[in-house]
């Protein structure tokens, strides 16, 4: 069989060449396009993917750095004042504004639960409502507390920026931060655990977690650890309790 380069070399060569190129010849240049596509067009599309794991991975751990030096500095977590305050609504706090342009990067992931049959979500006990459902409607914009300077009454201390300001994932979803267990830890902290959690998980952990590539939230807020059968990316703030200047803070696994 003729080699490839030469195949090649015979397309390029001028059309006034009388000799131009076989059927056969087309015809192998073609199959042997076909089979260097094949392998190619997938090397590459799996490099993006692992790009974009990557950089989930990384905004991930720079939110939940942020997330801790905002705590140092006022003493409370971003969206504590709002989320307790009377007749409010909000449970979550998310990367941008709920929107339904993907554009904007700051959709939210399907969610496939908040909890577990076991350990099921429910704030009740600690804001008088369950917060079990992740909506547009009860989130807060955490750029808003880590980004921009929020009220200087509520949030004493403010240092920042935390960091740069971060909308999306790798596939257009947005971050999610459960505040919950962070800002009730004094009320429901283990030390025999060693993690914000009651005994029966009602307010689980303070994960910082997005969808990764199949756009559902699979690891429930009440567990200790990334779901083992998801995809899905994220840092666990609950591991442990530490002193700050603030009072306070959870430290990242």
């Amino acid at each position: 069989m003729m080699p490839l380069t030469r195949l090649l070399k015979r397309f390029l060569t001028p059309l006034g060449d009388a000799r131009g190129a076989t059927l056969y010849e087309t015809t192998a240049v073609v199959a042997m396009t076909a089979v260097m596509a094949a392998v190619a067009i997938p090397m590459a599309l799996q490099s993006i993917e692992n790009s974009k794991v990557s950089k989930s991975a990384n905004e991930a751990l720079t939110i939940s750095s942020a997330i801790q030096k905002f705590q140092e500095h006022t003493g409370r977590i971003p969206g504590e004042v709002e989320i307790k305050r009377a007749g409010s609504s909000f449970c979550f706090l998310q990367t941008g504004i709920p929107s339904t342009d993907p554009n904007t990067g700051t959709l939210l992931p399907a969610v496939n639960s908040l909890g577990t049959s076991a350990r099921p979500f429910d704030a009740s006990e600690f804001l008088g409502r369950p917060c079990n459902t992740l909506t547009s409607t009860n989130v807060l914009n955490l750029n808003n507390f880590l980004v921009q300077k929020p009220s200087e009454i509520d949030y004493p201390g403010w240092n920042g920026p935390y960091m740069e300001p971060i909308a999306a994932d790798g596939w257009d979803r947005a971050y999610v931060f459960n505040p919950l267990p962070l800002m009730f830890a004094s009320k429901i902290d283990d030390p025999g655990q060693g993690q914000f959690a009651d005994t029966a998980g009602k307010i689980g952990y303070g994960w910082v977690l997005t969808s990764g590539p199949d756009r559902l939230l699979q690891t429930a807020l009440t567990m200790a650890q990334l779901d083992p059968t998801a995809d899905d990316i994220g840092r666990n703030l609950g591991a442990r309790v530490i002193k700050s200047a603030g009072g306070q803070s959870a430290a990242s696994q």
